[in-house]
């Protein structure tokens, strides 16, 4: 079945670094299940945007306006629609082309302040008015349609008045297929476990040291997991556990 062909959708794609490259993984992978599901998909990497490469950005939203998208979905979560902003400060989805955008919230409470009201301040001593008006401006609106998997933060951003529950659609969340893949090619040594001293080989495709961490390229863990899909009786499913950890980790000491 293919229930979304005929659909365009603009979805985001975090800088590949970010989060060690968590979020750039599982957004890649929720864009595939949408192209499963028969919807024509434009990646739009966000990169040039935060970096404010303005004619990366020009050159963006005129491919986007030639694509013309029916909706857009923030991947992996909500707060990445935020950061796709133009020089002048519109946003995108809701301000340039003018389309729905579902918002899938993560941990809202805490990152849609951080990041709508960035730079924060050092101290309450130099807090600013208006902070609520600011979160409420660039959170509540139409085009805007919410899902939150928290009740608690639906109502604390309800009771601060920044957004009313009515317009945040709560939903029981799954374990989405892209999570469970993404813990089966680490295995039970998540990479955010990875210490300096634990001198993986990974094929040769170590990459990134970040804050004492050292973390897998997404290709090694990619590349391992399609090969142990292709040989599995079941695409998608994995028979045998050991499997997945030896596939992922078979060059790894220990």
């Amino acid at each position: 079945m293919r229930p979304l062909a005929g659909l365009r959708i603009v979805v985001t794609i975090p800088p590949y670094a970010w989060f060690g490259g968590v979020d750039f993984n599982f957004a890649t992978e929720m864009s595939e299940e949408l192209r499963t599901l028969g919807a024509e998909v434009f990646d739009l990497d966000l990169y040039g945007f935060i970096a404010g490469n303005e004619l990366g950005m020009e050159q963006a939203v005129a491919a986007l306006k030639t694509f013309d998208p029916d909706v857009a979905i923030s991947l992996p979560n909500a707060g990445y629609a935020l950061l796709a902003r133009t020089p002048r400060g519109q946003n995108v989805f809701r301000d340039v082309l003018e389309i729905p955008t579902i918002m899938l919230w993560d941990h809202g409470l805490l990152q849609f302040p951080s990041l709508v009201l960035s730079p924060l301040p050092d101290g309450p001593e130099f807090s600013a008015d208006g902070s609520i008006e600011r979160l409420r401006a660039a959170i509540d609106h139409p085009l805007y349609v919410h899902y939150s998997p928290d009740r608690g933060h639906i109502t604390e951003l309800d009771r601060l008045g920044v957004i009313s529950r009515d317009k945040v659609h709560f939903y029981l969340q799954p374990a989405y297929p892209n999570y469970v893949r993404h813990g089966y090619r680490v295995g039970n040594r998540g990479i955010h476990s990875l210490s300096e001293s634990d001198s993986l080989d990974a094929d040769g495709d170590m990459i990134a040291e970040s804050h004492g961490r050292i973390f897998i390229s997404q290709e090694s863990f990619g590349d391992r997991y399609r090969a142990l899909e292709r040989q599995s009786k079941h695409p998608g499913q994995f028979a045998d556990e050991r499997d997945v950890k030896n596939a992922v980790f078979r060059d790894t000491p220990g």
